[in-house]
């Protein structure tokens, strides 16, 4: 099951806060699926997942971006 973690209601970088946090307090294994509707947030989210060597799929919708990943 993935645990879908949607940005796109909070302003200015709290999108990036509250993604960050989702991906710190995930346990080992869980699945979670970002939902984001800046692309600079998007950006910075895709470099701290690289960063820690999480692979992730990126899926463009028409006015958000998605990202899945499972933690490691």
């Amino acid at each position: 099951m993935i645990r879908v973690i949607d940005t796109r209601i909070f302003t200015e970088y709290a999108p990036l806060s509250a993604a960050i946090e989702a991906i710190c307090t995930a346990k080992s294994n869980d699945n979670l699926a970002l939902l984001v509707a800046d692309s600079n947030v998007f950006h910075e989210i895709k470099c701290f997942l690289s960063a820690h060597k999480i692979g992730f799929r990126e899926i463009y919708k028409e006015d958000y971006y998605r990202i899945e990943f499972t933690v490691k």
